[in-house]
């Protein structure tokens, strides 16, 4: 009962003054950075200084507004990266309100995990990621399919993702079209255009993007073998 009383009362001396550094962080980001996103503002393991949150990007301001340290932040004795659990994390709740309808999905009759792929027709990493389309259905994978033509709405690599969008079978469509074979042209409504707006949010930069549920980006292509080992490590 003490301690629960103690924590009470730390909490109700330290609230005022986490809410008066927070106020003078959020100006200091609004002066420097007008329009961007804040998601979070929280007190750091650094000293004096909050992590903050900004367009998916972690930076560390001071309490008084007025220093700003941009960078990964490690624990050098445990080896850990101490700002990506809050990327991961808000990249998480992105990736998870993603609706299974607006995605082109390869899954097993069972399956243990999902992995969202952001892809574009051309890229060769791509090619070869859905070449493995196999073993990740035999290590119980579920892929999430989204794309991103890098080229830009309008180009080549957009028209054929329309194609392959608005086919009556887009799994046949994806993996005709990912071995260079025409796909017929179609055009119907899609979530293309709100797919690109998700890379600008996640900060996606090449193709494939691979992220997990809990919001990990794998990285670019892995083969089969290295993804499903990754994700068991996660676990």
């Amino acid at each position: 009962m003490r301690h629960f009383f103690l924590v009470a009362v730390a909490m109700l001396f330290t609230a005022p003054a986490y809410a008066d550094d927070a106020a003078k962080v959020r100006e200091a980001m609004a002066q420097l950075a007008p329009g961007a996103e804040i998601s979070s503002i929280k007190p750091s393991v650094v000293d004096g200084f909050y992590e903050v949150l900004i367009d998916m990007q972690v930076v560390y301001v001071s309490s008084d507004g007025k220093y700003l340290m941009q960078g990964r932040l490690i624990d050098i004795k445990a080896g850990i990266d101490l700002s990506e659990p809050t990327i991961a994390a808000a990249k998480a709740g992105i990736i998870n309100k993603i609706e299974d309808k607006d995605t082109i999905i390869f899954a097993p009759e069972n399956y243990q995990d999902t992995i969202t792929v952001f892809t574009d027709i051309d890229c060769p990493y791509c090619v070869k990621f859905h070449r493995e389309m196999d073993q990740y259905m035999a290590a119980g994978i579920r892929v999430r399919y989204l794309f991103f033509p890098r080229a830009g709405i309008g180009s080549g690599s957009h028209k054929k993702a329309l194609a392959v969008w608005c086919a009556d079978d887009q799994q046949a469509a994806m993996t005709l079209s990912k071995a260079g074979k025409p796909v017929s042209d179609k055009r119907c409504d899609n979530p293309i255009d709100s797919h690109m707006s998700l890379v600008s949010k996640l900060g996606v930069r090449g193709t494939p993007a691979v992220y997990t549920e809990t919001g990990d980006q794998l990285g670019g292509y892995l083969p089969a073998a290295q993804v499903a080992a990754r994700l068991k490590a996660l676990k």
